[in-house]
């Protein structure tokens, strides 16, 4: 629990990034459908522009416009949760189970990303979710899958 300010400190600084560059792109999109929606308008004036081709063309820019707006929103709440989550690892040991418990869904997913990177796995033999080795339990998926499709395991040459 000592080392939770560091580790949240790691995890930020790298989401953060992923944050910014996702911010950078989904801005240029909101920026390039406003552009976009002026232009369409211009034209209607203009009546360049039938009244179908205009009613696709809004339609599509709105849609753009809302995603991009939505996904943007996303992004500042996810900002918003780490940053209170970083400055509770700065003032006392988070309460885990509460964020868990009052959290949104998404809170809840950064939580457990930020707890576990490489996700958990269900183990049948304890019952829990655990840690997961990334590596070995991709090589039994692919064991498992090569044999329901009657491919060779082990010595191929009979042995």
């Amino acid at each position: 629990m000592d080392r939770l300010p560091e580790i949240a400190k790691e995890y930020w600084a790298r989401r953060l990034e992923r944050i910014t560059n996702d911010r950078r792109r989904f801005s240029t999109l909101l920026a390039d459908a406003k552009t976009l929606n002026q232009k369409i308008l211009l034209q209607k004036v203009n009546r360049e522009l039938s009244e179908e081709d205009f009613a696709t063309l809004k339609e599509t820019v709105t849609k753009q416009t809302a995603d991009a707006e939505a996904q943007l929103a996303a992004l500042d709440a996810e900002t918003q949760t780490m940053k209170g989550l970083l400055e509770d690892t700065q003032r006392e040991i988070v309460d885990l189970v509460g964020v868990w418990r009052n959290g949104s869904i998404h809170q809840r997913q950064e939580l457990a990303w930020s707890l576990y990177p490489d996700g958990l796995r269900y183990s049948r033999e304890t019952k829990y979710f655990e840690p997961g080795n990334v590596l070995l339990m991709k090589t039994m998926r692919e064991m498992i899958d090569n044999l329901v499709a009657g491919k060779n395991i082990g010595a191929g040459d009979g042995i």
